[in-house]
């Protein structure tokens, strides 16, 4: 009975729209970093190429790739990076499995919060599922507004401060013409924030929209036609 009510119909959604943000945010931020296309677009745009001679960046980005999404250490043989790039680099392959594993947590949370409505009356459940999409909108919008709001606090400042409770100290900072700084420039990163902003933006707004649509529909069709018909 206290299950059915509306509070916690609406807290369940708010659950299962949480999940959802992360499953989707960590989703969105493990696929720039392993998108070879996003990459190149940055890269020739930043024009990481002349940087880096002669190495190729595309080779090196692929290499990095690679090592992200594979077991054990294959950078250790790679003689274009130094020691303090290989142990950063590291840090930043388990940030990455860390961000993995708490997608999959989240989709395994959303998956057990729908398999609760089991025992719901049918009428309850559809109340209940329909405002999945509007809240999970309304968060990835929230989302969006909060990482557009990073290049406004300044993003450097955001940036290094994100890395200081990330990582160990000392462990990110390297000189202005280490490989991997060249290779990844402050202003791919910035690009990538950029590109997660709009995913965000564009699916929060695509996810509100689309419970607006039916409502509309719905007063369409109840609306009663006025005619002579006598």
């Amino acid at each position: 009975m206290g299950f059915e009510s509306q509070a916690v119909g609406r807290i369940w959604a708010a659950l299962f729209a949480c999940c959802a943000g992360v499953a989707i945010l960590a989703g969105l931020i493990l696929s720039a970093a392993d998108s070879a296309p996003w990459y190149r677009l940055s890269a020739e745009r930043l024009d990481v190429g002349a940087a880096v001679r002669p190495s190729d960046p595309l080779l090196l980005h692929q290499a990095i790739r690679v090592y992200f999404v594979e077991p054990g250490d294959g950078l250790i043989q790679n003689p274009h990076f130094t020691n303090p790039e290989r142990h950063h680099l590291r840090d930043v392959k388990r940030l990455l499995e860390a961000l993995r594993q708490a997608a999959w947590t989240a989709l395994a949370a959303a998956a057990a919060l729908v398999v609760l409505l089991a025992g719901v009356r049918r009428a309850t459940r559809r109340a209940m599922l329909s405002r999945i999409l509007p809240y999970t909108g309304k968060g990835l919008l929230l989302a969006a507004g909060l990482v557009i709001s990073i290049p406004l606090l300044g993003f450097r400042d955001l940036f290094d401060g994100l890395h200081a409770v990330v990582f160990s100290p000392g462990s990110w900072v390297f000189q202005g013409d280490a490989l991997l700084v060249r290779l990844y420039p402050l202003e791919f990163f910035r690009d990538t924030t950029v590109l997660i902003a709009s995913l965000l933006l564009l699916n929060g707004v695509l996810l509100t929209c689309q419970r607006l649509l039916p409502q509309a529909e719905g007063r369409g069709l109840a609306r009663p036609e006025y005619g002579s018909g006598t």
